[in-house]
């Protein structure tokens, strides 16, 4: 008998929850009607749940029996006209005990309206064989799970027996033994026992992997008092206290679609125990099912369950202000329009949150009046705003006056040249366009300098700062020198003033190089052969800048290798290129990077590292010195060399006495050496009183005396020959050599006497004296007639 009850009592269970879903299939929502309302009390995950249907005259599981619509039973409540053995939910402490600890707080009722749906929310779970309708997710403010339903029909949960151990579900629960309860047959409840706790477990990880997290508080500030849009905002975030909470180690920022070209910055900060500011870590990220950009910004420490933590977002936006009217004349005043959110574009639920808009001006045109915002002066305050769900848009749009110089780089190319001789070169090549309104009619200089209101829009000049080590400064174009800029040097930047050649009104452009040198010693470290370039990626040049396109060229010396680039951004690196300046030989390695769409706030600067061989700086000192030598090998031979074609008769007769005269040059000063030699002989004749050593200079003497002798006759005898004027002058040479020679010969023979003792001291001093007089007369002769020659 048992058994057959079980049988149909299984039998009516399917058909009743058939018949159920295919009502609830068969639903279709209506319009403009309030979604209804689902109650569940849901046990702890203590034992194995299932949830099943119930209808509206036996009410099961979570409900009780005979309960009413829209109320739920009690525990242990037993409804009318429930039969004997129908299930009922036991009393509060029968049987049940949580399995994580002891439970403090009473169950509560989950309160949830229906939806209709058809695709699961993240982190749910479908039950096979339901209803689209049907889905499963976590309920905040339970400590159960919760099913989706149509609007008449309600899903329970009950307690069941543990199943056998031949056949556990894989995510069964246990259950803690206790009194037996009035329950469904196993066998009723066995086929969907092992689905039923896979959802369950589905949504406990799905609710531990996404912490809900909660802006409380959002207080943001719109700038749009430049040309620039610069959104600020602090968010108090909370992460919702729950049983099934989890700390976040990370939370989501969203930008609106359609600005995802414009946003040039996005920087998060969040402040330390000190009151210092922190910067956060953001990462580009994707979310399923959502379009639009997002980022992942990483917390310092997770955020607990029930914590909050405070955190500033800065968001800078470019070309964001659109000219209206779009062309004005020279006297008009330039108005610009913005269309934004009033609501903080957020993927989270927002309790409360301002928006204050900041203007260029009080002159507003319009601009719209989203729950009565208050202005004053420049100022629009709109909120606060509450409890606004995620992803809320709704068009903020002011027309204002913005006379603000709308200057825009739309080209830049930086040229950084590293040298390791002391110097860092630095030259910038910019091209400007005013990007506001355009200039409507012709341009009247007189009006625009007796008018002080005239252009006001126009941009006349701006300020530069370069570093406070900048030094050789040029500003030029293609005509040359631009002579209107004025340099400042101030104690901690240099300031220069650029002044174009003539005023930029909206849609006129300008083009100017400016460079200067730095001092290598302030931006270049090393540790042995590895080096650290430390520079600004992009410099200052002029206040509140936007920057197009930038490209940027780091040209190291020859022969750095290993070359790694750390930038304080995602930059473009193109591939590496080759420079050749003075004394180059393979080239120097060139980094090539782009980015686009820069602001202020990228003026940080970037780490190159290579590493360089400090032998190679002997390269370039050792070229200059090879080719000096090599110039001078090829004059000297150049010189020595006759290139003519044909023959010189008259060149050829010169050439030969040229040489002959050499040649007379070298032998007379050779024999006038030869009476420098006879005259130490005689002196050592006159300390030894050695005969012999005065004989064996003299017969020397007279040898070689009368060898040169013949040589250099036969010398003069070519010139003769050679019809020169030169064998005159080489003929009296020949006489006073001879003269030289006698009186040479006068003083040995004197000295002779000295020594044998036939002539006095006295005497040889004094007719030594005139010798030598007249000797070095005649040898002056020589001398300037061989200087002749």
């Amino acid at each position: 008998m048992r058994r057959k009850q079980s049988f149909w009592f299984v039998r009516w269970q399917e058909k009743m929850t058939r018949k159920c879903m295919d009502t609830l299939s068969a639903q279709k929502p209506k319009a403009n009607t309030e979604p209804p309302k689902l109650f569940v009390n849901l046990p702890p995950p203590s034992g194995h749940a299932v949830i099943f249907k119930s209808g509206s005259s036996h009410a099961w599981g979570a409900l009780g029996c005979g309960a009413e619509a829209g109320k739920p039973a009690r525990h242990g409540e037993r409804g009318q006209g429930c039969a004997r053995g129908e299930p009922s939910i036991p009393a509060k402490g029968q049987g049940l005990r949580p399995a994580l600890g002891k439970q403090s707080q009473p169950r509560g009722w989950g309160v949830v309206p229906h939806h209709t749906a058809t695709r699961s929310p993240p982190g749910s779970c479908r039950l096979r064989g339901l209803s689209p309708l049907a889905t499963a997710f976590p309920l905040r403010h339970s400590r159960g799970r919760l099913l989706r339903t149509g609007p008449q029909e309600l899903l329970g949960a009950a307690i069941m027996r543990r199943l056998p151990r031949r056949a556990p579900p894989s995510c069964a629960l246990p259950v803690q033994r206790g009194r037996r309860h009035l329950v469904p047959s196993p066998r009723a409840v066995s086929a969907m026992a092992g689905l039923l706790c896979r959802l369950l477990l589905c949504l406990a990880a799905a609710r531990a992997a996404a912490a809900d997290l909660l802006a409380e508080e959002v207080r943001r500030t719109v700038d749009l008092s430049t040309h620039l849009a610069k959104v600020s905002a602090e968010i108090g975030l909370a992460n919702a206290a729950g049983g099934t909470a989890t700390a976040a180690s990370a939370f989501l920022l969203a930008l609106e679609p359609g600005l995802e070209p414009h946003l040039a910055y996005l920087g998060v900060q969040v402040k330390g125990e000190e009151e210092e500011e922190n910067t956060l870590e953001v990462r580009e990220t994707k979310v399923k099912g959502k379009s639009g950009k997002f980022f992942s910004v990483k917390l310092p420490s997770p955020l607990a369950p029930g914590a909050k933590v405070r955190v500033s977002v800065e968001m800078v936006f470019t070309h964001v202000l659109q000219p209206y009217p779009t062309h004005i004349t020279q006297s008009e005043k330039q108005f610009v329009v913005f269309e934004g959110n009033h609501y903080f574009y957020s993927p989270y639920f927002t309790k409360t949150q301002t928006t204050r808009v900041k203007l260029a001006s009080r002159n507003v045109e319009s601009y719209t009046k989203l729950g009565n915002p208050s202005r004053t002066e420049d100022m629009i305050e709109y909120g606060p705003f509450k409890d606004i769900p995620p992803y809320s848009q709704d068009t903020l749009k002011v027309h204002y006056e913005n006379n603000s110089p709308f200057l825009t780089i739309t080209s830049m190319t930086r040229v950084i040249e590293v040298s390791h001789w002391g110097n860092i070169a630095v030259e910038e090549t910019v091209d400007l366009k005013h990007t506001g309104a355009v200039l409507k009619g012709p341009f009247s200089r007189y009006d625009y300098q007796r008018q002080p209101d005239s252009g006001i829009s126009s941009v006349k000049s701006f300020k530069t700062i370069l570093p406070a080590a900048a030094q050789d400064v040029y500003y030029r174009d293609e005509i040359g020198n631009i002579s209107t800029s004025h340099l400042l040097v101030l104690d901690d930047s240099v300031e220069m003033e650029i002044r174009p050649r003539f005023p930029l009104f909206g849609g006129w452009k300008t083009h100017y190089i400016i460079g200067y040198n730095l001092p290598s010693y302030e931006y270049l470290y090393n540790l042995g052969d590895q080096y650290a370039l430390k520079m600004r990626f992009v410099d200052h040049v002029f206040d509140e800048q936007v920057t197009d396109s930038l490209t940027v060229k780091i040209i190291l010396p020859e022969g750095a290798k290993n070359i790694h680039v750390d930038s304080p951004y995602e930059i473009n690196r193109a591939s590496d290129e080759l420079h050749y300046t003075y004394l180059d030989t393979f080239g120097r390695p060139v980094i090539v990077a782009h980015k686009s769409n820069l602001v202020e706030q990228h003026i940080q600067d970037i780490v190159v590292h290579y590493t360089f061989n400090k032998i190679l700086m002997l390269q370039e000192p050792l070229l200059v010195v090879g080719a000096f030598y090599i110039l001078f090998f090829t004059v000297i031979v150049y010189v020595r060399l006759d290139f003519s074609i044909t023959k010189d008769p008259a060149a050829e007769a010169r050439m030969k006495v040229a040489c002959i005269t050499e040649q007379v040059l070298t032998l007379v000063n050779k024999r006038l050496g030869l009476y420098r030699h006879f005259d130490e002989a005689v002196n050592k004749y006159k300390q030894s009183r050695d005969i012999s050593t005065l004989n064996s200079g003299k017969k020397s003497l007279e040898t070689e005396h009368k060898a040169l002798t013949n040589e250099i006759a036969s010398l003069q005898s070519k010139l003769k020959t050679e019809g020169s004027d030169l064998c005159d002058k080489v003929s009296e040479i020949q006489k006073l050599d001879g003269q030289v020679k006698e009186l040479v010969l006068k003083s040995s023979v004197e000295a002779e006497r000295l020594v044998a003792g036939k002539l006095k001291k006295d005497t040889y001093i004094e007719n030594e004296k005139m010798h030598s007089n007249k000797r070095q007369e005649l040898v002056t002769k020589i001398d300037n007639i061989l200087d002749a020659l």
